[in-house]
C-alpha cells in the first residue's frame, strides 16, 4: 500500500498542471487563408487543384503563455497577419491553403511541485504552417458549338436541269 502511494506521489510530482492557450487569428491578412486545400477565386467559385501551384511554404513559430492552470491567458491571440502578408508577397503567391496549427507543452509545464501553483506560468509552443499557392488563370472557355439547324431552310425555286447524253438540257 505504501509503495503504491509512493509511486503515485512520484508520478504526480512529475506531471504538470500548468499550460496555456491562444486563439490563432489573421484579421489583417491581405490574402485568403484556408484550413482545407480549397481556395476561392474573385467570383467566389472554388479554384480547382489543377489551377493551384504551390510556390512556397508558410511557417510561423510562437509561444503562448498562461497562468492559473491555463485559466488566465497571457497571450490571448496569436496574430498571423504580418507573417502571412510578408511570406506570401516574398513567394509571389495568392493564398495560403492547408493551414495547420500544432501545439505542444513547454518544459515549464512539468517543473515538479511549482507547476501545481496557480502563479507558475505555463506555456505552449505553436508551429503554424501551410502551403502558399499561386492561382493560375482560368483557361478561356471553349468556343460555342456550331448551330445545327433544326429545320431545313426553304429551297430557292429550282430550274430543273436534265442531262441528255452529256449535254445539259434546261426545262422551264
Amino acid at each position: 500500500m505504501m509503495r503504491a502511494l509512493a509511486v503515485m506521489g512520484v508520478a504526480a510530482a512529475l506531471t504538470g498542471c500548468a499550460g496555456a492557450s491562444s486563439d490563432v487569428v489573421a484579421p489583417g491578412a491581405k490574402v485568403p487563408i484556408s484550413l482545407s486545400r480549397a481556395v476561392r477565386d474573385a467570383d467566389g467559385a472554388v479554384v480547382p487543384q489543377e489551377r493551384q501551384e504551390v510556390v512556397g511554404h508558410f511557417e510561423k513559430k510562437s509561444t503562448s503563455w498562461g497562468m492559473a492552470w491555463s485559466l488566465v491567458d497571457l497571450t490571448p491571440k496569436t496574430d498571423l497577419s504580418p507573417a502571412v502578408n510578408e511570406q506570401v508577397v516574398r513567394a509571389k503567391g495568392d493564398a495560403v491553403v492547408r493551414l495547420a496549427v500544432r501545439s505542444k507543452p513547454c518544459g515549464l509545464n512539468f517543473v515538479p511541485i511549482l507547476a501545481w501553483l496557480p502563479i507558475w506560468p505555463g506555456c505552449n509552443d505553436l508551429v503554424i504552417g501551410g502551403d502558399i499557392v499561386r492561382v493560375k488563370p482560368a483557361p478561356p472557355p471553349p468556343p460555342p458549338p456550331k448551330a445545327i439547324p433544326t429545320m431545313p431552310e426553304p429551297m430557292p425555286p429550282v430550274v430543273a436541269v436534265a442531262m441528255k447524253r452529256g449535254k445539259k438540257v434546261s426545262k422551264k
